[in-house]
């Protein structure tokens, strides 16, 4: 076959060299709309192939997840019937992948009231200890969804599992339960991170952010009080004074609250200022919880934020 680029030398092209051309042309042009259909089909075919697993992965993750759920709910059924209130949590390692798969099956187990630290032992004992020990922004966050999603329930410091939220509810309608707050980690005395944040907002009644505060406690510390380095506490601390009323959280604003016996419009040094309509205390959620105040956790700071 001629070369498709040769033409005559010094003259014009042939007829012969002309049709010789078109039906190279044409060739190609059939040869690459084949190529063409073949792509398009193995592109059908791959796509579909994925599409598939997709759809495999995302039911067997449902289905393995709905398991863990399922046992963790009859292991609890179990024990409770056996088990005094304060027995050590069950946790299968490894069980449930996710974060909130992990806490949600160590409430879940507990069918009773946890604080945040025994809920971070559990996780400890886990496949996500590991992570747990370099970070707690997960955790957080973790419980934070949960709460959102109403599989969990935070009040005054406790988690709960919906169903041992129920029954503590009635108990204390009925008188047969108390309903305190959480106990803090400093063993009821005032630590030196609560008195730095009274310190400080005494200083500013016009009141400061949660990013204010954990600046000044990170990097112009008391030279007097051994705060904590870790902001994950000190955003819990404020989450907690709220709670218990010991400080007002307005928009994205913390205050010490007024003092009774003050006036309104006091004007000493130090009073906290604009405080009024009271929308910093703590609040009924209108559907029958004893809920406290919504207070966001670390992770759900836009600043700092498992399925």
């Amino acid at each position: 076959m001629s070369n498709e680029n040769e033409t005559l030398p010094g003259s014009l092209p042939t007829a012969a060299a002309l049709q010789e051309w078109r039906e190279a042309l044409d060739r190609l042009v059939i040869e690459e709309t084949a190529m063409k259909e073949r792509h398009a089909a193995e592109e059908r075919a791959i796509r579909a192939r994925r599409m598939k697993l997709e759809k495999l992965v995302s039911a067997a993750g449902a289905f393995l997840d709905a398991m863990d759920a399922g046992r963790a709910k009859q292991v609890a059924a179990q024990e409770s019937n056996t088990s005094a209130p304060t027995e050590k949590l069950t946790m299968r390692r490894g069980a449930g992948k996710s974060w909130t798969a992990t806490i949600r099956q160590i409430v879940e187990s507990a069918d009773r009231r946890l604080t945040y630290q025994e809920i971070k032992s559990e996780v400890a004992k886990t496949h996500l200890g590991e992570t747990l020990s370099r970070t707690e922004k997960a955790f957080y966050g973790g419980i934070g969804k949960l709460a959102e999603r109403d599989q969990i329930i935070r009040h005054k410091g406790w988690i709960f599992s919906v169903d041992a939220f129920n029954r503590h509810k009635a108990l204390v309608d009925q008188g047969e339960a108390t309903d305190e707050f959480a106990p803090t980690f400093t063993g009821g005395k005032t630590s030196p991170n609560e008195i730095a944040v009274r310190r400080y907002l005494t200083a500013h009644p016009e009141g400061v952010t949660s990013a204010m505060i954990v600046d000044h406690l990170l990097n112009s510390p008391p030279a007097d009080l051994a705060v904590s380095k870790n902001k994950n506490s000190i955003y819990n601390l404020l989450s907690r004074e709220v709670e218990r009323k010991k400080l007002v959280r307005r928009a994205n604003k913390f205050y010490l609250p007024k003092d009774k016996n003050e006036a309104p419009d006091s004007n000493e040094p130090g009073a906290p200022k604009h405080h009024g309509g009271g929308r910093g205390g703590p609040s009924s959620s209108g559907n029958g919880r004893l809920r406290g105040p919504v207070v966001a956790l670390p992770s759900a700071i836009s600043a700092h934020s498992g399925e």
